[in-house]
């Protein structure tokens, strides 16, 4: 179900994309939204030329509720009947940015909230870039959330106000449409976890460069983090619930499988943070049986190469 809002979407469109060459179109995916989501759509609004809100929560009562924030706010409204997954979120969201003839599209994850400058920084990025490579990706350092702590250092190395990478998280990214439409869309059937990861290897594989800003561009929490002292050294755990470590283990395999000769060392380091993550839960975590039991079905379900467009399925056991 396709909602639009009731302002007159076409013209604030017109109007905003007088601001820059380049016409920015973010998407907002949603699921059951936290507190606060007002307020973060708001401050999107502000840094794109356009905004579409993806929502997956599949609720008549959640999907009212945002649709009256998306009028709020000029965005466009999408609501789908059932929870289809992030990837196909993202590809609908990808889609409505083409259609209306975007150059790049922005991603949002709901918990996620864009500085002030956000646009203005992207766009210092896009002028600065020199490498020889095409700019495909252009993912953001992010403050965790609850913390004013930045997740990568905020300087590195030259003066770039960029470092070259090799994945960024979904959230705070942007794309190059022209790029994207070679390359094609997000994989539907990984969901939710790894779908970021998965599209950037496509995307240096296919001779585009993935970068990050230097700067911490949107704040973002990962998880519910928990940290623990063992042997003098501090060690954090990211707490996501059972059927989120099925589909973490399960893409993380479907993703070395595809790339391993193409990218060995980035595919074995992923692999090996995913077990570090299952020692770690083993460690620390509750419900860690559950957890443990998924992410060994979830790894061999990626080894048989079992994928479902109904996951839920998979992870009962139907």
């Amino acid at each position: 179900m396709d909602r639009a809002n009731a302002r007159p979407f076409h013209l604030k469109v017109l109007a905003m994309t007088k601001k820059s060459e380049r016409i920015v179109c973010g998407v907002a995916i949603t699921y059951f939204p936290p507190d606060g989501i007002a307020d973060r759509l708001a401050a999107i609004v502000k840094q794109v030329d356009m905004l579409v809100i993806v929502d997956n929560s599949a609720s008549p009562v959640v999907s009212a509720s945002m649709a009256h924030l998306a009028g709020g706010v000029g965005a466009h409204f999408i609501s789908n009947e059932k929870n289809l997954g992030v990837a196909t979120a993202l590809n609908q969201g990808v889609a409505f940015a083409t259609e209306r003839g975007a150059d790049w599209v922005v991603f949002f994850d709901q918990d996620s909230k864009p500085a002030g400058d956000f646009r203005r920084e992207l766009e210092n990025v896009w002028t600065s870039y020199r490498e020889r490579k095409p700019l495909g990706i252009v993912g953001s350092n992010y403050v965790v959330g609850g913390t004013a702590i930045a997740r990568f250092p905020t300087d590195g190395p030259g003066i770039e106000n960029y470092v070259l990478t090799d994945a960024v998280i979904t959230s705070g990214s942007a794309n190059e449409i022209g790029m994207m439409s070679i390359l094609g869309p997000y994989k539907d059937e990984f969901f939710i976890d790894g779908v970021d990861i998965e599209y950037c290897w496509r995307a240096l594989t296919s001779g585009y460069h993935v970068c990050r800003t230097k700067r911490p561009l949107i704040e973002h929490a990962l998880g519910a983090p928990t940290y623990h002292n063992f042997l003098g050294h501090r060690l954090g755990t990211s707490n996501h619930p059972a059927f989120r470590r099925y589909f973490m283990m399960r893409n993380t395999i479907l993703i070395f499988r595809e790339y391993f000769f193409r990218l060995p060392r980035l595919s074995l380091h992923l692999l090996g943070v995913q077990l570090k993550w299952a020692i770690l839960l083993f460690a620390f975590e509750t419900d860690k049986r559950k957890k443990l039991r998924l992410a060994l079905l979830g790894a061999w379900h990626g080894l048989i190469h079992r994928v479902d467009p109904e996951p839920w399925r998979m992870i009962n056991g139907n």
